[in-house]
């Protein structure tokens, strides 16, 4: 029946117990949830490569993906997520929704202090603390550290970690080609 109708699961209502009902919808609901937060991700960052040519740019794009969030009839977030989120490359705040930039540091500097969960031997990891997550992208020869920093509801779950993670490194690495040099701050 899964691959004749092309469907995710199947019982028959012989063996269909509350169980097991719980089980497939609740993975139904976590497969749209990861799906949604996916596909929100990479539309984010293919706008961001076509628009953020600039720090500025860049940074105004992201914030502007926060406005977008689903909304409800009434024009109210339909999740947290819109209200508190920050992405920090270095020690710059480069968009944020319901922190103040100096409560973004200090928040980010608290979830590192706790510790960070490795996620492989690149120095990237992650924290959750009830309902604070911290995703960290650690530095490379290229890139300075990145952050994504959340409030949520609900809590993430480990393939959510990893979307955040592969969005925290394409905007970290979009945000050093748009950042002014080096040589030239130091000239100003």
């Amino acid at each position: 029946m899964i691959d004749r109708y092309d469907i995710n699961g199947y019982f028959t209502k012989v063996e269909l117990t509350e169980d097991k009902l719980y089980s497939l919808v609740k993975s139904g609901v976590r497969q749209f949830d990861f799906t949604n937060i996916a596909l929100g991700a990479m539309q984010v960052v293919t706008r961001a490569i076509a628009e953020g040519d600039s720090w500025e740019r860049l940074a105004k794009t992201l914030h502007g993906a926060l406005d977008i969030m689903p909304l409800d009839a009434r024009g109210d977030a339909t999740h947290q997520y819109h209200q508190r989120v920050s992405l920090i490359v270095g020690n710059r705040v480069m968009t944020h929704a319901g922190y103040t930039p100096p409560e973004a540091l200090a928040e980010r500097d608290r979830l590192e202090r706790r510790g960070l969960r490795q996620l492989d031997g690149s120095g990237d990891g992650y924290i959750i603390d009830g309902h604070d997550f911290l995703v960290k992208v650690a530095a490379t020869d290229t890139n300075d550290p990145a952050y994504h920093l959340m409030n949520l509801v609900g809590r993430p779950s480990l393939p959510d970690v990893f979307v955040v993670r592969l969005f925290t490194k394409a905007i970290a690495s979009l945000a050093r080609r748009t950042a002014p040099s080096r040589e030239a701050v130091a000239a100003v």
